[in-house]
């Protein structure tokens, strides 16, 4: 071995190599650009979930409106429940929780609607799962 050679050529030949240096760049560009998709496409699903429960809750409310008797039997409850549930487009109609309470609110009476829906999340290892989409109508009853 002379002084004059590297005492490892093909180390410092390998680390002045630029080959692949396009393929790493674009592994990393590439795995940013799939996250940055799939949550696109998750704030979709949830927006459109989102809609479709807004578009059950403004039908349901204009039912009650219809027929706004006074009282709401055990029987209409389960009744009006059927009724959105047949009518919710979801993946998973039996997860949808629907809520109908009379209440009185300085003196006038509402009937109120919520609808909660849980969607999990087709992205994988996330914090949390699945989230809870909520939409609620207060209907006044006179």
């Amino acid at each position: 071995m002379t002084p004059d050679r590297p005492i490892l050529p093909a180390w410092s030949r390998f680390r002045r190599s630029e080959h692949g240096g396009v393929a790493i760049e674009f592994a990393i560009i590439s795995m940013l650009v799939v996250i940055v998709s799939l949550g696109a496409v998750e704030f979709g699903r949830a927006l459109q979930l989102r809609n479709e429960l807004s578009s059950l809750a403004d039908r349901a409310t204009r039912e009650i409106l219809m027929d706004a008797s006074q009282s709401v039997t055990t029987a209409q409850k389960t009744a009006a429940e059927e009724d959105v549930r047949s009518l919710f487009q979801g993946p998973s109609p039996e997860l949808l929780q629907i809520n109908l309470v009379d209440e009185t609110v300085d003196g006038t009476s509402f009937r109120t609607l919520t609808l909660t829906y849980p969607v999990s999340l087709l992205i994988p290892k996330l914090a949390a799962p699945s989230i809870t989409l909520s939409v609620e109508r207060r209907t006044p009853v006179t």
